[in-house]
């Protein structure tokens, strides 16, 4: 009987390092979300900086 108290008791340890874990987790990937959309926007301003520029060249 001691030693099927044991077992469940590392069990539950692990459950819950899991489940402490899960929210870091959601937070690393949020973050990834967030430098990848930020990657976007920035190449998407590059873009549209650059076709201002030629668009000005073309209006000469």
């Amino acid at each position: 009987m001691v030693a099927r108290n044991i077992e469940v008791e590392k069990e539950t340890a692990i459950t819950t390092a899991a489940t402490q874990q899960q929210p870091e987790n959601e937070l690393k990937q949020y973050a990834l979300q967030l430098q990848i959309a930020l990657e976007q926007m920035s190449a998407t301003m590059q873009i549209i900086a650059d076709q201002k520029e030629e668009i000005a060249e073309l209006q000469k």
